[in-house]
């Protein structure tokens, strides 16, 4: 990744957090009401589906090329 991406990169992650800080939560849980939480739990979220579609791929769903042509 540039210089000029990874800056690009920064600058939308402040602007988010920024915007998290400053709009008025609207959720019906107190959790909600945490500064950042959505953030966190999207990140935690992603992570997790990337992380285990990446371990079911090494566990046999992936198979190696040309395998059809054998």
């Amino acid at each position: 990744m540039t210089t000029g991406r990874r800056t690009l990169v920064g600058l939308a992650a402040v602007a988010v957090c920024v915007t998290d800080l400053l709009g008025h939560p609207h959720g019906e849980t107190w959790w909600h009401h945490l500064p950042g939480f959505d953030l966190i739990y999207g990140l935690v979220g992603c992570l997790l589906i990337v992380l285990g579609s990446k371990a079911l791929g090494k566990l046999g769903l992936q198979q190696p090329e040309g395998f059809l042509e054998d």
